[in-house]
């Protein structure tokens, strides 16, 4: 193999990567667990601030504590906007990062956000397929708790109770073989709903 073979092989190799679905930021731990947020090109800020893009309402978190980037080519980074406790990438304290799938970001003692990228077996069509054995109900709740909204929020917003809002998420667990809000997220992302 010649040396231009080599580097034709290493740039289908990052294209392939970068179509396994798309960019999310998980948060794994602090009062907002469990809610995925997809990323698209632009800027995404975290903060305790009700004008954040994730909200994330936890003790040490400033209003607009960081700002998420991803741009065209696909590079993300995290940058703290002068928060009072800083923003820490893999346990190291940083101003600005350049994040990939797997990083772990923490502000605050409480919150961590995990970036993760979208399943990518079932693509469009396969989620898609796998989401239609829900009530139309089912999927406007699946679809509200993909953008990152909590039981509560959801209930207030659709005028149900949070108890019922938990029945149709477990619902929607069993119907569509999933274990946790953040598969359910990831199916409704992948198929263009969140």
């Amino acid at each position: 193999m010649g040396r231009d073979d080599k580097s034709t092989e290493v740039k289908r190799r990052g294209a392939a990567s970068r179509a396994d679905g798309p960019l999310c930021l998980e948060v794994v731990a602090g009062s907002a667990a469990g809610r995925v947020l997809a990323l698209e090109p632009g800027q995404t800020v975290l903060g305790r601030g009700s004008s954040a893009d994730l909200v994330l309402d936890d003790t040490g978190i400033s209003r607009h504590h960081a700002r998420v980037g991803l741009n065209e080519e696909g590079m993300l980074t995290v940058e703290d906007l002068q928060s009072t406790n800083g923003v820490y990438v893999n346990g190291r304290l940083t101003d600005v990062a350049v994040l990939r799938e797997g990083d772990r970001i923490e502000l605050g003692p409480d919150a961590i956000i995990r970036v993760a990228r979208g399943t990518s077996g079932q693509g469009r069509h396969g989620a898609s397929g796998r989401l239609a054995a829900l009530s139309p109900r089912e999927l406007e709740v699946a679809g509200l708790a993909a953008r990152g909204l909590t039981n509560a929020a959801i209930g207030k917003r659709l005028s149900i109770s949070s108890g019922t809002v938990a029945r149709h998420l477990a619902n929607a667990y069993e119907k569509l073989e999933v274990g946790s809000r953040t598969a359910l997220a990831r199916l409704v992302i992948d198929a263009g709903l969140g």
